[in-house]
């Protein structure tokens, strides 16, 4: 791109559009899903995800051309509209894809406070996440639409304010129109991954960060009216959604504090715009404690950060590592899926951080203090995340690596302008700019391609049926409350609370423990009912069905249930298979001493 012609972003352009319309047209003619499908990658061919990488690829293109040219071309916006429009793309392939949503853990169990809001106009008296739920239900009331439906549109929605919040943030930033468009490309990605569509309150609240400091600094400029109004709904909506998001916003808040009053022999700018003002940082934390510390379960978590629950994450890798001895491959395709960003994004940005620590000291210059404090982010937030990576905590490390992540693809895009603005021989130059491409086709690559859960990262779509939910929903109206349960495939609890629209239940629970043993009892027993004390429901759905085979292909001998033991089930005196709807089984196992009596 250093060329200079005219015709090259014209052509870029032109290529960016076929390629996005092409996207669009496989998106509009791909029926929805029939069923479950344990990759939604497998539902679209391989031409529609490389369209969608090049598309994204292209418009960041657009934009670094305008920033490093010498002339402004004036095709930064079109860039960034393709960019912002293939995620968008991407956003809303599940929304488009499936009947439910993507989430079948705690997003059942918000759906079933949803929907108690909705049929009894009222929280929960134990909801202290209350933002989520309230939103969900007030657009169910205004627009008719079931909640369960709205659920899968709202993350989508979320994470494009995310993109255009970074957008906003940056050109507030950085007023240098040549600072903010080598910045975007670089900040304007999908990071952390599924979580963008993942409907928790945590979630959720992390999209709107880039908005919530926006307008917590805007709000500090003189006869900022508007700003100041924006900026306080914000905060009270963001600490309602989740209190680790105010806290780090808090913590974030301080750093920019500590380097506003460092000695001015460091030569800080300091002069251009406000740092964060340390009224926000109260005001978030007596919102915070006044809501959150009437919850007597929010200060059992609390203690439970310390406390921790069960092993680090470190400590499952190595061991799961040690049980099942990975071949090096699966290794390093299993490292990249859960760290990959993290790594390149980490280790060029403290070359970034190196290089302009080496230009400030060469060349005796202010530091912008919003760079300076990016970095201070970036730091803390990734040590922060190793922390809980190493030590047995509750929070998984992605929570805190998130922001630093944003923080550092800005600070990469800031070195190389600083570096590309130093060169002065075009060979050079050419060689930085396709180094920064092949950074940032990586980037790509790896924000499409750890969006959703696959094969890829050693993780099984999320996706609810329909069947799922009917099958649920005949064993809660015919099972018998006081027989035990089993569960493979299934999280029982989570559909009651679904069900039952977040209503006490009646129905007998065990929200843990409910997985049927190894093989159901096969590799040591002729029947399933001799590995069993009590007659029992056993809950089957095709998810636990595919799993081990689409997932873990190499390794047999380390599945828990395989084909051969499904097939015996059917076939099994000992198993009655009471209800099947072709997604969802349910047996009853009983044991061979009630058989004989």
């Amino acid at each position: 791109m250093i060329s200079g012609r005219k015709s090259s972003p014209r052509l870029l352009l032109l290529a960016g559009i076929g390629l996005l319309t092409y996207a669009a047209v496989v998106v509009a003619t791909t029926p929805p899903a029939a069923g479950y499908e344990v990759s939604l990658y497998t539902a679209y061919p391989v031409t529609f995800w490389i369209a969608i990488v090049l598309t994204i690829f292209v418009g960041q293109l657009l934009v670094l051309e305008d920033a490093t040219a010498s002339r402004q071309c004036g095709y930064w916006k079109r860039g960034y509209a393709l960019l912002v429009t293939a995620s968008g793309i991407l956003l809303f392939l599940p929304t488009m894809r499936y009947q439910y949503v993507m989430g079948r853990a705690d997003t059942l169990t918000l759906a079933g406070g949803i929907e108690y809001i909705t049929a009894t106009h009222a929280l929960q008296p134990d909801n202290y996440y209350p933002m989520i739920h309230l939103l969900t239900a007030s657009l169910s009331f205004f627009t008719g639409i079931d909640p369960i439906t709205l659920m899968q549109a709202i993350p989508p929605l979320f994470s494009l304010a995310f993109l255009l919040g970074t957008y906003g943030l940056l050109r507030y930033l950085f007023p240098d129109r040549r600072e903010f468009l080598v910045t975007l490309p670089f900040a304007s990605l999908l990071f952390a991954g599924f979580e963008h569509l993942h409907f928790t309150p945590y979630n959720m609240s992390f999209l709107l960060v880039p908005l919530v400091v926006l307008y917590c600094l805007k709000a500090q400029e003189r006869n900022a009216v508007p700003s100041t109004v924006a900026m306080l709904v914000l905060v009270f909506a963001i600490v309602f959604y989740h209190p680790l998001t105010g806290l780090l916003i808090v913590a974030f808040f301080a750093i920019a504090q500590v380097l506003s009053d460092l000695p001015s022999s460091v030569r800080f700018v300091t002069g251009r715009k406000p740092v964060p003002s340390a009224m926000v940082s109260l005001l978030v934390l007596v919102v915070l404690f006044a809501w959150y510390t009437r919850f007597e379960t929010v200060i059992l978590s609390m203690a439970s950060v310390v406390a921790g629950r069960g092993p680090s994450q470190f400590a499952h890798v190595t061991t799961v590592a040690d049980r099942v001895s990975p071949s090096l491959v699966d290794l390093l395709q299993s490292a990249i899926a859960s760290y990959g960003m993290e790594a390149i994004v980490g280790s060029v940005t403290l070359v970034s951080l190196c290089y302009l620590g080496y230009d400030h000291y060469r060349r005796d210059s202010a530091v912008d203090t919003y760079v300076a404090w990016l970095a201070g982010i970036f730091l803390v937030s990734f040590a922060v995340g190793a922390v809980a990576f190493f030590l047995n905590v509750i929070f998984e490390p992605l929570r805190f690596t998130r922001y630093g992540l944003l923080a550092g693809s800005t600070i990469v895009g800031f070195g190389y302008l600083a570096l590309y603005s130093t060169l002065s021989d075009r060979r050079s130059k050419r060689v930085l700019t396709v180094s920064m491409y092949a950074f940032l086709l990586a980037l790509v690559f790896l924000s499409v391609f750890l969006l959703f859960p696959s094969p890829l990262t050693d993780d099984a779509n999320l996706q609810v049926t329909d069947r799922e939910v009917r099958g649920m929903a005949w064993a809660i109206d015919n099972e018998n409350e006081t027989m035990a349960t089993q569960d493979d495939g299934v999280l029982q609890h989570r559909h009651v609370d679904y069900q039952s629209m977040g209503t006490e239940s009646t129905w007998e629970l065990r929200e843990r423990d409910t997985a049927p043993p190894d093989h159901f009892g096969y590799d040591d027993n002729s029947t399933a009912g001799q590995g069993y004390q009590e007659v029992t429901y056993l809950r089957v759905t095709e998810l636990a069905r595919i799993e081990n085979p689409s997932l873990y292909p190499n390794y047999p001998d380390h599945w828990r249930h395989t084909p051969s033991d499904y097939d015996r089930l059917e076939d099994d005196h000992t198993v009655d298979h009471v209800y099947t709807n072709g997604e969802f089984d349910n047996y009853v196992v009983r044991p061979t001493d009630a058989e004989n009596g």
